[in-house]
């Protein structure tokens, strides 16, 4: 999905998503190996072998949103938003966002689950993942 959207976040990974002739055909190409030598759990090798021979690599030992690699203030708002606007509502995701930054001026934790559960109108996001 990466190589043809330019993301791999949850509205890439939707069902029909997986019927579109060119992921079809990616899949077909991609093989992925486990490689214990890498410096870190999280660390990736992607490897490209050209039709004409050539071979290109690419190795991230430190993915976007990790602690060598944090996220923006803007990226992280806009992933919470990209993933919970559907379930709790755009006006709540901004509220927890809010709380959230000023987390150590509160008085209890449980000062941010009123925004984080669904109201009784809200409904799931259409198309969306299932656990």
């Amino acid at each position: 999905m990466a190589l043809i959207e330019g993301a791999a976040l949850l509205p890439q990974y939707q069902d029909d998503k997986l019927a579109l002739p060119e992921i079809q055909r990616l899949s077909h190409l991609v093989k992925v190996v486990p490689d214990a030598s890498l410096p870190r759990g999280v660390s990736c090798l992607m490897t490209l072998e050209t039709t004409s021979g050539a071979v290109l690599k690419s190795q991230v030992d430190h993915p976007r949103g990790s602690i060598a690699n944090p996220m923006s203030d803007e990226e992280m708002s806009n992933k919470v938003h990209m993933l919970a606007d559907g379930v709790i509502g755009r006006g709540s995701v901004d509220q927890l966002l809010e709380k959230v930054r000023g987390v150590e001026h509160l008085a209890a934790a449980s000062d941010i689950m009123t925004f984080v559960v669904p109201t009784s109108g809200q409904k799931r996001a259409s198309g969306g993942a299932r656990a």
